[in-house]
């Protein structure tokens, strides 16, 4: 008995090395919210002064490096998806902040006056795995402190797992260059040097998430960015905030809540505010797939309007 216990634990302590080796051995990921960690690298080591987008899927079609020519910055586009807690983001990243930056932060809709969605932001596994990847240290002693570890552990475990499926298909693609690199197996295929997506959204009809009633706004999904705000303030970074683009049917069935939004923002916030939301109602003919997601055209007026605002502000 004592000897299948020591062995037992030996095991254990093999399987244990294995699994940290593993853990922090360089790696990428077959989920593609581990773009979140070629981002994060980018930012790192691009020069400041920079403008960066901070925001959802709702950023990936813009056309970043047009904005660099128009602006003579470099953009980075950190856009990834709605379902990804921005706060959390946001507080991820603080710290690779530089003096001179602009911050350009983007909330969907559906992000902050949807309570089912918002429900899910603060809820969903698959954001907190990925911002772990992010600063796995500091997620490991939050959950520590809240008596969480076996969850950290799961998360980890899951992770590892995508880890060794992309290294096997590396190797037997003989994508030799991307064994010994982090992030999204496809990070370069499907992202351009700015962050922004390679291939166009599909067009796809009836348009995803149509016919949406929200709820009126709660400042609490909003105030943090105000902490933000004073942080960026510090670190000599600008912060700008801008509404999101929509469609007209959409716009109009919320028009309601959505102008008390703007009130609130324009009463609360303490950064700028760079438009109105009707500033960005566009025709359904300018969307993709899903009412965020805009097609080539709508990208197009989008990136152009973007450049208008960003020249008044830098």
């Amino acid at each position: 008995m004592i000897k299948l216990t020591v062995k037992s634990v030996l095991m254990l302590l093999i399987m244990a090395v294995f699994f940290s080796a593993l853990w922090i051995a360089p790696g990428r990921y077959t989920h593609d919210l581990a773009a979140i960690v070629n981002k994060r690298e980018m930012l790192t080591k691009t020069r400041h002064p920079r403008i960066i987008f901070m925001g959802g899927s709702s950023l990936l079609s813009l056309d970043s490096p047009s904005i660099a020519r128009a602006t003579g910055r470099q953009v980075i586009n950190m856009g990834l998806w709605g379902g990804l807690s921005l706060r959390s983001y946001l507080e991820e990243i603080k710290g690779d902040l530089r003096p001179g930056d602009t911050v350009v932060i983007t909330q969907e809709y559906s992000t902050v006056m949807d309570k089912n969605y918002v429900a899910f932001i603060n809820t969903n596994e698959e954001s907190k795995k990925f911002l772990m990847l992010l600063s796995p240290g500091r997620h490991l002693k939050r959950c520590w402190r809240q008596g969480r570890l076996f969850e950290a552990f799961t998360m980890m475990m899951q992770l590892v797992q995508m880890k060794n499926k992309a290294l096997i298909q590396n190797l037997l693609t003989l994508k030799w260059e991307k064994i010994a690199t982090n992030g999204y197996i496809y990070y370069e295929e499907e992202f351009n040097a700015c962050g922004d997506r390679v291939r166009p959204f599909k067009i796809l009809r009836p348009l995803d998430s149509a016919g949406i009633r929200f709820s009126p706004p709660d400042m609490r999904n909003h105030l943090y960015l105000n902490d933000v705000f004073l942080t960026a303030q510090k670190r000599g970074v600008k912060l700008l905030y801008y509404f999101s683009h929509f469609p007209e049917k959409e716009f109009h069935a919320n028009q309601e809540v959505i102008t008390a939004l703007h009130r609130q923002l324009r009463a609360n916030l303490r950064m700028p505010i760079m438009n109105t939301p009707e500033d960005m109602v566009f025709p359904e003919d300018y969307f993709a797939d899903t009412v965020y997601h805009l097609n080539t055209k709508g990208e197009a007026i989008r990136t152009k309007k973007m450049i208008q605002y960003l020249r008044q502000y830098l």
